[in-house]
């Protein structure tokens, strides 16, 4: 399996500063990421919109991820346990799999405007499901590339499905468009220092997370635009 080791030699007092600005970045955006959750949930209980409920669980799972990444999972939850660690990153990937579900179809209505992406996209949500099941006994690394490799197509049929909603004039596809088009950018940016193609520090620390409150953030606008657009026709 992979397993990363960044590595560098420096002194004590550097590597004070080093660990105090990372445990800032860190604390903004798992900070942020629970605010926005809050709001969302205060606003799905107040509208009963029930895009904003899966807006929320989009966002929690996306918080559980990174904790899982960095390992604080691991150290606060459920230290005694390291094989649920283990499996930690590829179970949370199939909440934000299905919460992203969710979110497409109560906000963008993919059951009624483009039916079999739908069907399409269903169908890879209960394999990935499936797969999950399957790390407990097939082997990890075989599994976990398979799954790397549904999310893969899955991402590629719904951008195509919402380039195709952009396209014909739906302005909250659009605006979807906009933030899944920066999440990718930031996305390319974060493997390509990763893999070394070429190496930025601040890319390979902090590219992921600059990509998700993007995307997070342009989410929360469209969902705000539809409900004053929806407004607006009531009037």
């Amino acid at each position: 399996e992979a397993l990363e080791l960044p590595l560098s030699l420096t002194n004590l007092f550097d590597h004070a500063i080093l660990s105090d600005r990372r445990a800032l970045v860190d604390g903004v955006f798992h900070g942020f990421l629970i605010i926005m959750a809050a709001y969302s949930l205060a606003l799905y209980l107040i509208l009963r919109d029930r895009a904003y409920l899966s807006y929320v669980a989009y966002v929690v799972s996306m918080l559980l991820f990174f904790l899982s990444q960095q390992g604080l999972l691991y150290e606060y939850l459920f230290p005694e346990h390291p094989q649920v660690h283990h499996f930690s990153i590829p179970w949370v990937s199939m909440l934000i799999f299905l919460s992203i579900a969710f979110f497409f179809r109560e906000f963008l209505r993919f059951h009624e405007t483009v039916p079999r992406v739908w069907k399409a996209y269903r169908t890879l949500l209960v394999l990935h499901g499936v797969m999950c099941v399957a790390l407990l006994f097939g082997p990890y690394q075989t599994i976990v590339s398979l799954m790397a490799l549904n999310v893969s197509i899955s991402m590629l049929i719904t951008v195509v499905a919402v380039c195709l909603m952009s396209w014909r004039g739906s302005r909250s596809a659009q605006i979807v468009l906009v933030g899944w088009g920066l999440l990718f950018t930031f996305i390319l940016l974060f493997v390509l220092s990763r893999t070394g193609i070429f190496y930025n520090d601040f890319l390979a620390s902090y590219g992921l997370r600059i990509g998700i409150t993007l995307e997070i953030l342009i989410f929360s606008f469209a969902l705000s635009f539809r409900i004053n657009m929806e407004r607006k026709e009531k009037e």
